[in-house]
């Protein structure tokens, strides 16, 4: 009897101490609403309650749910020697804009773990959103030699080399982040170098590419068009260009009018 009593106690027992490892088992299957449920269980029951914050916090970020910075904040209040939680603030504050706050938090997470690459990687985003684009080379260098298989490091160093006016280099390291994941990006970035290098027919060949992935992007369709329009293929710029209009590029009829006659 003494057993049956204190069973179903064990049983409850094990499963609170594994709300936090079950939890953080879906985070990482990015089942973000099912991990929140355990995280939030596992802070209720004070298992791994500080990780339990941050990743809850993190998956709010992600999913665009409110209280994501709240829980990141009392993370790092219950733990302030965790670099995580700082990357996890920063990385919240670059998405939304505020790259003063962003670099400070970056900051703090490098110094405290100056081989974490993905915070030197966020930093270098940063610091190109600021403009201070040679330290954005340093810092995406530096997450390279760190990481040389970091997920689109070597896209975010494509686009300030070409931010620098390195294409050609810029272009080697577009190339490298191929096939991984971030194509669309990688497809519109290199059109932008080779319309930079005057190369209309690398420019047409890449902007196609990224617009069957997205239809949508007006910079690329524009680039394709006066591409087009540069190699004489009239017709073809004239589409373009009518398409950039109605997805609400700044384009006089008569520009148009004038491309399209």
């Amino acid at each position: 009897m003494k057993y049956i009593i204190l069973f179903p106690f064990l049983i409850s027992l094990y499963s609170a101490q594994n709300y936090y490892e079950n939890g953080n088992k879906l985070y990482k299957e990015k089942k973000y609403d099912k991990a929140i449920e355990l995280f939030t269980l596992a802070i209720n029951t004070e298992d791994h309650v500080s990780d339990a914050y941050m990743l809850r916090g993190n998956c709010k970020a992600i999913i665009n749910e409110e209280g994501a910075m709240s829980d990141l904040i009392i993370s790092k209040e219950l733990n302030p020697n965790n670099y995580l939680v700082y990357f996890y603030i920063g990385s919240e504050y670059l998405i939304n804009g505020d790259v003063i706050n962003a670099k400070e938090n970056l900051e703090k997470s490098i110094s405290i773990n100056n081989k974490y690459a993905l915070a030197v990687d966020f930093l270098s985003i940063a610091m190109m959103a600021s403009d201070n684009l040679q330290e954005a080379l340093k810092l995406s260098e530096t997450a390279v030699r760190l990481d040389p298989n970091g997920e689109d490091f070597y896209l975010h160093r494509g686009v300030i080399k070409m931010k620098l006016g390195m294409l050609g280099d810029a272009i080697k390291d577009l190339e490298k982040d191929l096939g991984k994941g971030s194509d669309v990006n990688i497809y519109s970035n290199l059109a932008v170098c080779y319309y930079q290098m005057k190369d209309y027919d690398n420019t047409i060949n890449f902007a196609t590419k990224a617009l069957v992935i997205e239809p949508k992007l007006l910079d690329v369709l524009l680039f394709r068009a006066s591409s087009y329009d540069k190699t004489g293929q009239t017709k073809l710029a004239c589409n373009d260009f009518q398409n950039a209009k109605g997805l609400g590029a700044n384009l006089s009829d008569e520009k148009i009018n004038k491309i399209c006659e």
